[in-house]
């Protein structure tokens, strides 16, 4: 393995950047031979007991 991206804990609605989102950029910006091999989700990528408004109007359209 070359090399691993890491994210933690994702809350879109977060007051700080997003992480995925950089992780996005980051892959625009460097050729597939340069990707990290691994992309490592830990910790909570949902928050059940604190979801964003735009979430939760996409989920009741839903259900």
């Amino acid at each position: 393995m070359k090399n691993m991206l890491h994210g933690s804990c994702r809350k879109p609605h977060h007051p700080s950047a997003d992480g995925l989102v950089r992780a996005d950029a980051h892959l625009a910006e460097h050729s597939v031979e340069d990707w990290p091999s691994v992309l490592m989700l830990s910790g909570d990528q949902i928050y059940a007991d604190d979801v964003a408004t735009p979430m939760l109007v996409a989920i009741h359209r839903l259900v």
